[in-house]
């Protein structure tokens, strides 16, 4: 069975309530992990009683998380964010040795792309002109340094958290790390996958 991360307070209470309303939301196949399909609220969500998308699903059993990222999700930092979130206040934390299943949109007026690189990487001046090293086989965009276009067909990355430690989830688009589009991803010797921000 998967379970689900959700922003906001009363999040879990209101998911049955949200779905039962009809209100949008983001719907993954939890058995594939397949691209979702974006949708979201008519309205914008308030601080108490918010239905916020789902962006984080897990099955412990066959040790594998989907994460879904939205570069320009909002107005944060002008567009350069992830979820609506960027300069580190979106964590995942993921055990060591899950396939983590990432899809990957934009809706921001800029290409976007993303890339899991070492923490010590991420204000690497040399990375700011070209691509950001991968943590792991597999987990960055095809074309980083590019990226993907407002609107194009969800990207999806596969890899696995493979050693302990803090990474980045930054946008590989020249300038936009330094623009504040960086999170975090923190691999953890167990437990289970987490979502904060």
């Amino acid at each position: 069975m998967y379970n689900v991360f959700r922003n906001g307070a009363l999040g879990g209470v209101l998911l049955a309530g949200a779905v039962a309303l009809g209100c949008g939301n983001l719907h993954a196949d939890t058995t594939t992990g397949a691209p979702p399909s974006f949708t979201k609220p008519s309205s914008p969500p308030n601080s108490i009683g918010a239905v916020a998308p789902r962006w984080l699903t897990y099955d412990a059993h066959k040790r594998q998380a989907v994460l879904t990222l939205i570069a320009g999700d909002g107005n944060a930092l002008g567009g350069f964010n992830f979820n609506d979130k960027g300069k580190g206040k979106m964590e995942v934390d993921i055990p060591r040795g899950y396939r983590v299943v990432v899809h990957f949109a934009n809706h921001g007026a800029y290409p976007h792309s993303v890339v899991v690189t070492p923490y010590a990487l991420k204000d690497d001046p040399r990375y700011q002109e070209s691509a950001y090293p991968s943590a792991f086989k597999g987990s960055a965009s095809p074309d980083s340094t590019i990226g993907i276009e407002s609107g194009h067909a969800v990207e999806t990355i596969v890899f696995v958290a493979g050693k302990v430690g803090r990474y980045a989830i930054v946008c590989g688009v020249s300038g936009h790390e330094s623009a504040g589009m960086w999170d975090v991803l923190k691999v953890m010797a167990g437990g289970t996958p987490s979502y904060k921000g």
